[in-house]
């Protein structure tokens, strides 16, 4: 099972090969670019990725540029980018543009895997994030349509019984509206235990992503 799949991208393909090795041999799933362009044009096209590292420098594109670039295409994917010394006034940028986090060159190997790791751990937290939330409003729907269905019921109950006492006699149609509203709930409340599991589940996911984010 992969870790998660990155995307690489710089103009310096001795880096690449480098990150590609190092990344590889941890289990991640690369694909590589040196032209800023030609990724930018994978990932509107559809290109899958967890995480994208890229350099700040690069010709035609500097990676605030490229963050920008994406952001505009509606691609959300957390980013991780290189950046020299000179540069760290301009990625610092970046890093307030949305950018995840900052790999100072020469990359270390424990630090490009830390971030890749941690960046894909934020992605699928923010993921997990909007599921728990959608879940949850989902969850309250099924309750007050539940709470409806058994108002409903109550009151026809009540109707019933009066009717049995002032004429002796319960019409089949009203037994039968008594009954549907009966499987109504039942059917309701079986979609609410399930509702229910979907949220606790999502809750520990939730929080065990959020944990390794702040690592």
């Amino acid at each position: 099972m992969i870790k998660g799949r990155v995307l690489l991208l710089d103009d310096d393909r001795e880096i690449l090969e480098i990150c590609h090795e190092v990344l590889s041999a941890q289990g991640f799933e690369v694909s590589t670019f040196d032209d800023p362009m030609k990724a930018l044009k994978a990932l509107i096209e559809g290109h899958r990725t967890d995480v994208i590292i890229t350099d700040f420098r690069m010709p035609g594109m500097n990676g605030l540029q490229f963050l920008e670039q994406l952001k505009l295409e509606g691609i959300l994917t957390p980013t991780v980018m290189f950046t020299g010394v000179a540069d760290k006034e301009l990625a610092i940028k970046a890093l307030n543009a949305g950018c995840h986090a900052l790999i100072e060159k020469p990359v270390r190997n424990q630090e490009l895997i830390h971030y890749a790791e941690q960046a894909i751990a934020y992605g699928r937290w923010e993921n997990i994030s909007g599921r728990l939330i959608q879940e949850c409003r989902d969850l309250i729907r099924l309750l007050r349509s539940l709470s409806s269905v058994y108002e409903t019921r109550f009151t026809q109950a009540e109707n019933m019984v009066y009717q049995n006492k002032s004429t002796t006699s319960l019409k089949p149609v009203d037994i039968q509206g008594y009954l549907k509203n009966i499987a109504q709930g039942s059917s309701i409340e079986a979609e609410i235990e399930n509702a229910t599991e979907l949220v606790e589940a999502l809750t520990r996911e939730h929080l065990e992503l959020q944990a390794r984010v702040r690592r």
